[in-house]
This record gives structure tokens, C-alpha cells and sequence, in this order.
């Protein structure tokens, strides 16, 4: 999801900043939280916004570490969600 407060364009330049020991990175305003999906495999994280709709992406992309299997939507409804 894009939007006017995105840190997109400054992972890099975020990137650069850390220090080279650092094990956890703290995102207060994350957002979209597209710097918690940069920095996911490398860090641990620490993840906030004030936003439900932040709190939930943040569950999405940073919680989930593999594609959900669907499978209680797949024995209900006999069919794929995505399908």
C-alpha cells in the first residue's frame, strides 16, 4: 500500500544508519510497515501505530512467515479463498 508517509524511498538510507551489532530494530510509526517487511528476515522488530489498520497489516507482514493454508475456509466452503 502506498501513501504520503511511506519510508519506502529511505530503506536504504535506513539501511545505512544501523549500527553493525544491532539485533532489534523499533518501527514506532509503521505504517504500512513497509520497513518491518525490509528488515524482517534480518532483525527482530518491534513493530507500532496508532492506526487499526496499521495494527492489522503489521499482523500480515510481520507475523506471517509463510502463506496461509486456508484450511478450514477449503473444508467450509470447498474452494480456494484466492480462487
Amino acid at each position: 500500500m502506498r501513501y504520503i508517509g511511506s519510508k519506502i524511498l529511505l530503506l536504504d538510507k535506513i539501511s545505512n544508519f544501523i549500527p553493525k551489532n544491532t539485533q532489534t530494530l523499533c518501527d514506532i510509526f509503521a505504517g504500512t510497515a513497509s520497513v518491518g517487511k525490509y528488515f524482517k528476515k534480518s532483525y527482530n522488530l518491534i513493530s507500532n501505530d496508532i492506526l487499526y489498520f496499521s495494527f492489522i497489516l503489521q499482523k500480515a507482514y510481520l507475523q506471517l512467515y509463510e502463506e496461509p493454508k486456508f484450511s478450514k475456509f477449503i473444508a467450509y466452503f470447498n474452494d480456494h479463498p484466492i480462487d
